[in-house]
């Protein structure tokens, strides 16, 4: 299988429900996997074809610990100017042209021009109010607003409007909310 024939991409966000994935998302090898920020998840099992990074403190992260990750990564050219400089030997792309405030939504932005499905695991403030990620516990943040997800709601309505399909799965009893007609939701039990 060539990346060219492979029409679906697996987002890997960093929420608690990205544990959904762990236990049903990596028995369907159907797609590309993108996961997102310093992906934890060790590789294999949980193979990746891109990691997502946005933000300048995931990057430092990786280099300050020494951790070279064995895939691609999608970032912006600012961020890629900073990996040559550093002399990294992974291979790090300046595709984001737009940054939609979190690697996710960044993330999904782009592999829109790539792919025609992209599945959504783990972006738990889509249908919550909840904005933790499991890199916080590598990468000290500043404290949140209480509105913030709300604000990364509004950058995925960039993402919406592109027309492509989109798959969001949550845990099973969430209530969902209507994204329009290309955003389906798929329950998990846990």
């Amino acid at each position: 299988m060539t990346y060219q024939s492979v029409t679906k991409l697996k987002l890997i966000g960093n929420g608690p429900s990205r544990d959904l994935y762990r236990h049903i998302g990596t028995q369907y090898h159907d797609g590309a996997v993108c996961m997102c920020n310093y992906p934890d998840l060790p590789n294999p099992p949980f193979w990746r074809d891109y990691v997502s990074i946005v933000d300048r403190r995931c990057m430092d992260y990786l280099n300050q610990h020494k951790i070279e990750l064995l895939t691609t990564i999608w970032t912006t050219p600012e961020l890629t100017a900073l990996a040559d400089k550093w002399g990294w030997h992974t291979p790090v792309l300046p595709v984001y042209k737009t940054k939609l405030m979190n690697s996710a939504a960044t993330a999904a932005y782009y592999a829109t021009t790539l792919y025609d499905t992209i599945e959504i695991w783990g972006c738990d403030s889509l249908w919550s109010t909840i904005t933790e990620s499991k890199v916080d516990k590598y990468i000290q943040r500043h404290q949140r607003p209480n509105n913030l997800h709300t604000r990364w709601r509004d950058n995925w309505q960039t993402v919406w409007k592109t027309g492509k399909k989109f798959i969001i799965y949550c845990p099973e009893g969430t209530e969902t909310i209507d994204y329009g007609a290309t955003v389906e939701w798929r329950t998990v039990k846990r």
